[in-house]
């Protein structure tokens, strides 16, 4: 993987995804945000509200502030691509649930966040059609844990590999949870 250091700017897309309830069209955006920060603590300034950056300070690695950083910057670039009352980074703030799950206090748009090595990813939609959303890393170190969190009847038809099937199977039950707003 090519860690390129980056100041202060990020490679970022977002996606508007079309999604089809009773023959209505229901538009949700989703953010996805990869980087390497030269000052991770810079970037918190410029992309992190105040009540986010003081979350974020409490984390004590690197890594777990970079994914969050990642993580609410993918949300955030999809949010403005949904609702663009806001274009202010700083200005839009998404909360921290009891269970650590973003939450977004608008009263009709909702968020799923994911990250994992280095990506994150944002997703808003509308709150009456919960989602939920999950990124992993195909891994071969964790497949003894990944075997005891599955049902092998669970794997069938997901993939010809073990590996992959192990990892799709968890990924669903992570968005799973995330829309159910437990995980």
């Amino acid at each position: 993987m090519n860690k390129k250091i980056l100041d202060l700017s990020i490679r970022s897309k977002v996606f508007t995804l079309p999604l089809f309830y009773n023959d209505a069209l229901i538009e949700n955006s989703a953010g996805i945000t990869t980087g390497y920060f030269s000052s991770i603590d810079k970037a918190a300034t410029k992309f992190l509200s105040s009540q986010e950056q003081i979350y974020f300070k409490s984390f004590k690695r690197d890594t777990p502030r970079l994914h969050y950083l990642l993580g609410r910057h993918s949300a955030k670039r999809a949010l403005i691509e949904c609702d663009a009352r806001e274009s202010d980074f700083t200005k839009i703030s998404i909360d921290t649930g009891v269970w650590g799950q973003p939450l977004l206090t608008s009263p009709y748009l909702d968020v799923s966040i994911a990250h994992a090595n280095g990506y994150g990813i944002g997703l808003i939609y509308a709150k009456q059609y919960p989602m939920g959303i999950d990124i992993e890393w195909i891994d071969s170190h964790g497949i003894d844990v990944l075997k005891t969190m599955t049902n092998l009847k669970e794997l069938i038809g997901i993939s010809s590999s073990e590996l992959n099937g192990l990892t799709i199977a968890w990924s669903l039950k992570e968005a799973l949870s995330k829309a159910l707003r437990c995980g």
